[in-house]
């Protein structure tokens, strides 16, 4: 090898060598490690998952979380997403708790669309069990305040708590899946491992965003 391949070599190691010791890459590859370790559980049981239910229960599923994820959407109004962009930490933390104000406002007309207009809504969700509506809003508030915490987690670099949920949610909801579906227990039990899932995905990442608004609140209006 010539001299100036041997510079380009050892040029590309010290390249290599400080993207991995980059905090950026690290971060990327725990966020993917988590979403890794959900998808092959997911892949894992499916074969399982997919004998213990029968494709009407499947229709069922596929039309439950279309519509939820229509409303999951729109709920939070995207301040959520939001959380992330302001520079200050307390303009953060309200633009958090606004997106968390909103999510139970939006519940709550959620709610009231399932009481008043519950025949419209089964129709969408092409099933005649009022259980499901129950579940529906459950659905909204758990995913959509599950969005929330994950948005502060990922602003204040949490990324061990991010990953831990995905894999708390993979886990949960395929676990959940094979559970019901040995109870025999139809399309009202991929619904509900759906939901719990989003809530015990949410206790990890909770104990991120209690740690820091209590840190927040304690700092006077002005601190960054």
């Amino acid at each position: 090898m010539t001299p100036a391949g041997i510079a380009r070599g050892a040029e590309v190691r010290m390249a290599l060598a400080g993207l991995w010791r980059s905090s950026f890459l690290r971060n990327v590859l725990l966020v993917m490690s988590g979403s890794a370790i959900a998808q092959a559980v997911g892949l894992t049981l499916c074969p399982v998952i997919s004998r213990l239910f029968a494709p009407a229960d499947f229709g069922v599923f596929g039309s439950f979380s279309a519509a939820t994820g229509v409303v999951l959407a729109v709920v939070t109004l995207d301040y959520a997403q939001a959380v992330m962009l302001p520079k200050r930490r307390e303009e953060a933390g309200q633009m958090f708790l606004l997106s968390c104000l909103v999510t139970l406002g939006m519940t709550v007309l959620c709610l009231l669309a399932c009481v008043l207009l519950p025949g419209r809504l089964l129709g969408l969700l092409r099933s005649q069990n009022h259980w499901l509506l129950v579940f529906f809003v459950l659905a909204v508030l758990a995913g959509d305040l599950n969005a929330c915490f994950q948005a502060w987690c990922v602003r204040v670099r949490a990324f061990k708590h991010t990953s831990a949920s995905q894999v708390v949610r993979g886990v949960a909801s395929n676990g959940l899946h094979v559970a019901f579906g040995s109870l025999h227990t139809g399309a009202i039990g991929l619904i509900v491992s759906s939901v719990w899932a989003d809530v015990l995905a949410s206790p990890n990442l909770l104990r991120v965003v209690w740690t820091e608004l209590r840190g927040f609140l304690a700092v006077p209006a002005g601190g960054s």
